[in-house]
């Protein structure tokens, strides 16, 4: 379950259990449409991507000095 697409899609959900479900913070069960859930994309993921791409910043310094 991606918790994260649940919490950006469903603000009145404030715990989430595997096993039960989603829940608002009077404890009900909150419906989730976990399509809309698998269909979302994170929209910070390019960041993890990039940085990924690239050595890290120490590399460059023991390049130059």
């Amino acid at each position: 379950m991606n918790h994260k697409a649940i919490y950006k899609l469903y603000s009145n959900v404030v715990s989430i259990s595997e096993a039960e479900g989603a829940f608002d913070k009077d404890g009900n069960k909150v419906q989730i449409d976990m399509s809309a859930v698998n269909a979302w994309t994170d929209p910070e993921a390019y960041k993890a991507k990039r940085q990924a791409e690239y050595p890290p910043m120490t590399d460059y310094l023991y390049g130059i000095s």
